[in-house]
């Protein structure tokens, strides 16, 4: 039988090299706990117990979800383990990652490229540049990109809105596996080209599996093949609008509404904006009625105490504040009325007037009772008089439509929004059509046989002539 000499030896040997042997398990104050990440190859997320203490034992690591766990709009992840609605006046997208803009400074990895086609011309390239909500690809003979790095945690499709209005410039949205977020990395597997229209479209690519992707959207523009009279017409750049993409790592918080914008019920996926002259409540609920004598502008002004979210006192304006229209001509005689350019910024109207109507159209003439018919075979008018003259010997009149002095939107013209046009003299304006801040492009369709859809531009886009020769 052992001595008692040597079994106490023995217990003084485990006592003092296997601490962990009688240690207990660590009190709930001295452990943290974290979470292992999620990354493009993982398969399962653990709960790890940690503490400072090295005289106690921390719990053992517990798996709490796969890495694929993902919650739906209006919901966040809360400890990993379960997706549970925002509540009122906050929002989630779930699993989605929203870009309202492709902006590098908000949009985390975003960043834009620009190279010259020919290395060998040394001058630099346009900018790429943040319009209000759109990012605007320069329309100029430079390879322009713009880079959006992602990790998908599993399938999803990508949404991606754009204006591609000029044929002579490219646009392509090229998806990229990569490991970094170089665009000169990475193999192509899906390559979609933009669909030249004068509207704003949608493009899908669906993601085939989770991993590490880039979305590439290029665009350049080449004139070598164009005519002349073509190649002198500006180019209109490519726009890049909101972009989606589904099966991200969920959101662990719900955010508050932005300013300016409510989420009136639980499980929001997204806030929406107060109407004009109104301002959110405290809790981002419910908007409110600005008071009489003030109003909510769009861009709030610099160092304004009220911040964003408030209303500010009515001026008085002058006549830059308000746009002119021009009503039709009636005997001789047409009413100019005030229309105000930013709803209740002013505290006063205009008086109208009334000036003597326009002139015809190019190629037109006064008619009976101030009306404007078409010159006749062998004339012609270039706008600056009441009648068509002769044409000059060996020459023939250019027939066609021509179009220089607004008092009306012509009869046959079909306007998608006709509140957006109004006829202003020499000029015709396109208005913004308020959508929160979404600037709207508003196409025109003109009938005569076939259709020409022309745009204007938000704000205050002019349409100053416009010319259709057979």
């Amino acid at each position: 039988m052992p001595s008692t000499r040597f079994l106490l030896h023995i217990l003084v040997t485990l006592i003092c090299c296997s601490p962990t042997f009688l240690s207990d398990t660590c009190p709930d104050n001295d452990i943290k706990t974290v979470y292992s990440e999620c990354g493009a190859t993982s398969s399962e997320r653990w709960r790890v117990f940690v503490s400072d203490n090295t005289a106690c034992t921390p719990p053992a690591p517990v798996k709490v979800a796969a890495c694929d766990k993902t919650c739906g709009p209006g919901e966040v992840l809360t400890n990993f383990t379960e997706c549970i609605q925002c509540q009122p006046g906050t929002y989630s997208s779930g699993d989605m990652l929203v870009y309202p803009v492709l902006d590098p400074s908000v949009a985390e990895g975003v960043s834009f490229l620009s190279s010259k086609i020919n290395l060998a011309d040394k001058t630099n390239c346009p900018e790429i540049t943040i319009d209000e909500d759109t990012v605007v690809l320069a329309a100029d003979q430079c390879y322009n990109a713009v880079i959006v790095p992602f990790t998908l945690l599993k399938p999803g499709p990508i949404t991606l809105r754009y204006f591609y209005p000029d044929d002579r410039v490219t646009l392509e949205f090229n998806l990229k596996t990569s490991n970094s977020q170089s665009c000169d990395k990475g193999t192509t597997i899906n390559s979609v080209e933009g669909k030249q229209s004068f509207d704003w479209q949608t493009v899908k690519i669906n993601v085939p599996s989770k991993g590490q992707y880039l979305l590439e959207i290029k665009s350049t523009a080449f004139f070598n093949s164009e005519p002349e009279s073509l190649a002198s017409v500006p180019l209109e750049s490519p726009r890049i609008g909101k972009f989606t993409v589904k099966g991200v790592a969920p959101y662990t918080d719900c955010k508050t509404c932005p300013p300016g914008t409510i989420a009136k019920l639980p499980g929001s996926s997204e806030c929406e904006a107060c109407p004009v002259n109104t301002i959110p409540g405290s809790d981002k609920t419910k908007c409110t009625p600005c008071p009489t004598g003030k109003y909510h502008p769009l861009t709030p002004p610099p160092n304004d105490n009220n911040q964003e979210e408030g209303c500010v006192s009515q001026v008085t304006c002058g006549e830059e504040d308000f746009l002119p229209v021009v009503g039709k001509c009636r005997k001789g005689i047409s009413k100019i009325s005030w229309k105000e350019a930013t709803s209740d910024k002013c505290s006063n109207s205009l008086p109208s007037q009334n000036k003597p109507c326009l002139g015809c159209q190019p190629g037109q003439e006064k008619a009976g009772n101030n009306k404007c018919q078409f010159c006749p075979e062998g004339t012609h008018n270039s706008g600056d008089s009441d009648t068509c003259q002769p044409c000059s010997p060996n020459t023939i009149s250019l027939k066609g439509l021509y179009y220089m002095w607004w008092s009306s939107i012509p009869e046959q013209w079909e306007l998608r929004c006709p509140e957006c046009w109004i006829p202003a003299g020499g000029y015709l304006l396109g208005t913004t059509n308020l959508i929160g801040k979404t600037r709207d492009y508003q196409p025109i369709a003109i009938n005569f046989g076939g259709k020409l859809e022309l745009w204007g531009v938000g704000v205050l886009g002019i349409l100053t002539k416009f010319i259709k020769a057979p």
